[in-house]
């Protein structure tokens, strides 16, 4: 097998120490931060650390991801379980896949010296501020899955690149792989699988056009093959711990049924489309904007990327039905647009198709001071789109940690020290998202409903009913909470809290932009 096929070479060792570097520096996981204080990574954590002592998702900690995520925690747990430096150590390897993939992706267009320097250029978009967050998202997991599959659409139409009369050309194997990703994305996050929908339409489209029936069915099998692995380990794991009832509601029917987002088909169309094509320039982001503008509008139209019509429709069908359906009657979140990074690194890669051309006709002695630039780029590009490190312990005194508090450490550290005296305390997080306490202290919840969803009360009172069960019968020892600076726990509607309980802590910190006051209280 030749070098450049091989996992385990040089290149690619710069790429996971160059991910290894940045997660450190970037990553709210890390062991440079005091904790990852984003709710969803904890709860996510929680959830993992439940799997690794017996307890399964949905049945016994309600939540509402899919399945693999807590999987991919409870990795992350067995490699630290205090924190998060094992999730780093995930992410590390995640973003060096990305990396290595798209370097896959230059050698089908650019020369070799341009396709080492031009893949450090994935962490640039990969890990920009606000959309990359404090780290640990489902979309940054399945990053290098939708890179892959946008890998396969580019060798597909790179062999056909002039396909006329001779048959359209395929690699079945590789559909196999193709499943594999799809059936990890969908039991991870199934609103994302709206790339391969439209892969699989457009592949359609162009295998029946030219009678190609047996391949056509071939190229289901396979990909049937790698969804059904997948699949069948996650539906055995629930059938083998009797919870596949569970599964259906937390994943499926919670998700789908329980938020209760009035809509109208229009309007969901109609911000779809918003979305996607001026979501980041929306938000202020217009460069990257313009830059998933070239993804779309002009990569596929390159005569290097594409001559034939097949080429262009294998690659905007699975781009536009993938950003349309991940928006699909959703109030996105920031992180909800890192998938479209993906995308966009496609405009990046129009951009450096045709600056070597230029080069090449016009400096073709400068190809490696051009390489050497984006090297350049590319080490320095990151901590100008991330800025993470500022709430990092670089800066031991931001407002992530204390505003106008005493203490040099977040609210979730300094109520661990207050648990820790207390042997085998229960702790419960009441009312709001999951602050982190779990994770610091090293807890596993005795409720199954262990933090609130943003989830109506009247779409799911049972939620709602059962934390307030914990308190008036006093099970837990401790109870973590948080309100808006500012406002106390009666003006916030928990009455019942402080009839059972009393503060013995509070600290205000910023989080998620917004200044909150964390509440440690103690069993009356």
């Amino acid at each position: 097998m030749e070098n450049r096929h091989k996992i385990f070479n040089r290149e690619n060792g710069i790429f996971l120490v160059f991910a290894i570097i940045l997660i450190f520096f970037l990553g709210k996981s890390s062991p440079l931060y005091y904790l990852n204080d984003w709710v969803d990574a904890n709860a996510y954590f929680t959830v993992g650390k439940g799997i690794v002592h017996g307890l399964v998702p949905y049945r016994d900690l309600f939540d509402q991801k899919g399945p693999l995520i807590y999987f991919l925690h409870a990795i992350g747990y067995l490699i630290s379980q205090h924190n998060f430096w094992g999730i780093a150590v995930l992410e590390s390897f995640n973003l060096c896949a990305s990396m290595i993939i798209f370097k896959k992706i230059l050698q089908l267009y650019v020369s070799k010296p341009l396709q080492f320097a031009g893949a450090l250029l994935v962490p640039m978009a990969f890990l920009a501020s606000p959309f990359f967050n404090a780290g640990d998202s489902v979309e940054e997991f399945m990053m290098p899955f939708i890179l892959y599959l946008m890998y396969s659409i580019c060798k597909i139409i790179h062999v056909n690149l002039h396909a006329n009369s001779f048959d359209f050309q395929l690699d079945f194997k590789q559909f196999y792989w193709i499943g594999l990703g799809l059936g990890i994305v969908f039991w991870s996050k199934y609103i994302l699988v709206g790339f391969w929908i439209g892969f699989f339409i457009a592949l359609t489209i162009i295998l029946f056009s030219r009678r190609q029936f047996m391949d056509w069915l071939k190229v289901l099998l396979y990909t049937l093959l790698g969804f059904i692995t997948v699949t069948a380990v996650v539906l055995l794991y629930f059938l083998l711990n009797h919870a596949l009832s569970d599964l259906f509601f937390g994943y499926f029917y919670a998700n789908i049924s329980l938020y209760q987002i009035n809509m109208s088909t229009f309007t969901k169309v109609f911000n779809s489309i918003k979305y996607l094509f001026f979501g980041f320039g929306m938000g202020g982001h217009w460069i990257i904007n313009i830059v998933l503008l070239l993804a779309i509008f002009v990569f596929p139209f390159n005569k290097k990327v594409s001559d034939a019509w097949e080429g262009k429709v294998l690659y905007l069908l699975p781009v536009i039905f993938g950003g349309l359906l991940m928006f699909w009657g959703l109030t996105p979140r920031l992180y909800y647009w890192l998938p479209l990074l993906v995308i966009a690194m496609m405009g990046l890669l129009a951009i450096l198709i045709n600056v070597e051309t230029s080069f090449q006709n016009n400096f073709p002695q400068q190809i490696p001071r051009l390489r050497n630039f984006i090297i350049v780029l590319a080490c320095v590009a990151p901590f100008m789109m991330n800025t993470n490190y500022n709430f990092s312990k670089l800066y031991p005194k931001n407002y992530t940690v204390a505003y106008q508090s005493k203490g040099d450490l977040p609210a979730q550290l300094q109520f661990k020290k207050i648990i820790d005296r207390q042997k085998n305390a229960k702790v419960l997080n009441y009312g709001t998202l999951d602050l982190g306490v779990y994770t610091v202290t090293n807890k596993i919840p005795d409720s199954k409903y262990f933090y609130i969803l943003n989830i109506p009360k009247s779409a799911f009172p049972e939620m709602y009913q059962q934390q307030d069960k914990v308190i008036t019968h006093k099970q837990a020892d401790f109870v973590v909470t948080r309100t808006p600076a500012g406002q106390d726990l009666v003006d916030a509607g928990m009455d019942t809290l402080t009839d059972h309980y009393r503060v013995i802590k509070k600290h205000n910190q910023v989080n998620d932009n917004e200044l909150l006051t964390y509440w440690l209280l103690k069993k009356k």
